[in-house]
């Protein structure tokens, strides 16, 4: 995920203090970033992380989520944040104030509704939506991750030299990587569907 947020800033042409990793990417520093006003300022927002389904950590975890940071365990030092738990879920997501042409939830299953009567668009997708953004790259299923960060670099660089919208570079992304005969270390074709078929960009208009 380091390698795919830092190549993407690299192709934005992002400053040092655009790319947050590890310790750093936690709800506190999203909030405290909502609160300065430069998530509503960033034009292409990127997240890759882990997605998880309703209910799939516990019973407790009622709602998708985007799986941060845990907190660091509070010492008289580092008191608990309450509202940090490491956890940035679909109801807090819609809470934030964005307006990006494009946001990248390069994580699993982004587009589920966890639940099998659901609306197809709730969750994450709708929260997003709500917050502001105004297209999601979003997952149906388990994210490949070699795969991953070529198809999301090649969008951006698509739409960054050709001046494509987001679906028609992401939809060419997908077909350059469907059509490359590489493999990964492990072997794994990059040309099978589970590399690039989970991927699908979705538009708020």
């Amino acid at each position: 995920t380091a390698t795919e947020i830092r190549a993407l800033a690299s192709q934005l042409n992002a400053g040092a203090d655009a790319v947050v990793l590890q310790l750093d990417a936690s709800e506190a520093e999203i909030r405290r970033r909502n609160a300065a006003g430069s998530l509503r300022n960033t034009d292409v927002i990127a997240l890759a992380t882990h997605g998880l389904l309703a209910g799939e950590l516990s019973v407790s975890t009622i709602e998708p989520a985007l799986a941060l940071t845990p907190p660091v365990p509070p010492t008289p030092d580092t008191p608990s944040i309450p509202d940090n738990d490491g956890l940035l879920t679909a109801s807090e997501a819609a809470q934030l104030s964005l307006s990006a042409r494009f946001v990248i939830l390069s994580a699993c299953n982004t587009a589920a509704s966890g639940k099998p009567d659901a609306d197809s668009l709730s969750g994450l997708v709708r929260a997003f939506f709500f917050a502001g953004a105004q297209a999601l790259l979003v997952t149906h299923f388990y994210v490949y991750d070699s795969a991953a960060p070529l198809l999301t670099g090649k969008a951006i660089e698509l739409a960054s030299e050709r001046g494509l919208g987001s679906a028609e570079a992401m939809r060419q992304s997908m077909a350059a990587l469907a059509a490359n005969e590489a493999q990964d270390l492990t072997g794994q074709s990059f040309a099978h569907p589970k590399a690039w078929a989970a991927f699908a960009v979705l538009d708020a208009n």
